[in-house]
């Protein structure tokens, strides 16, 4: 059996909210590595409030990034061309723990990342 890596961990990404995004119907698609994990969609606001958090192993946080889209759910905006509203790619070691604003297009999301090492994981099992 492979041992874990002395740096391995779990990275806890909460998505907070947008603030002044283009169009309505919107939800967060977050990615690591081939780990794949979505906020549910905000109808009907331009300003939507998720306050969700998602949880990703990683063994080498080092060579972690985090890609987060932001998407439109609706069938106008899909048909426009305006799917996909914008994203940005996330150093995992460089970000900041709490008040990340990630710009959007003209506006932005608010999430907050924080990595726990896995040997402060046992701690807390125990």
């Amino acid at each position: 059996m492979a041992s874990k890596s002395a740096d391995a961990g779990v990275l806890v990404v909460t998505i907070d909210r947008g603030v002044n995004l283009e169009v309505k119907h919107l939800y967060v698609s977050l990615l690591v590595g081939s780990d794949k994990k979505h906020t549910t969609t905000k109808k009907h606001n331009q300003n939507p409030v998720w306050e969700e958090t998602f949880h990703f192993t990683l063994e080498k946080p080092a060579d972690a990034i985090l890609d987060l889209e932001v998407y439109s759910d609706s069938l106008m905006d899909r048909i426009h061309d305006k799917y996909k509203l914008g994203g940005v790619k996330i150093d995992v070691v460089k970000a900041k723990h709490k008040n990340n604003i990630f710009p959007i297009g003209n506006g932005c999301i608010h999430a907050e990342l924080y990595f726990m090492h896995s040997t402060r994981l046992q701690t807390l099992k125990l």
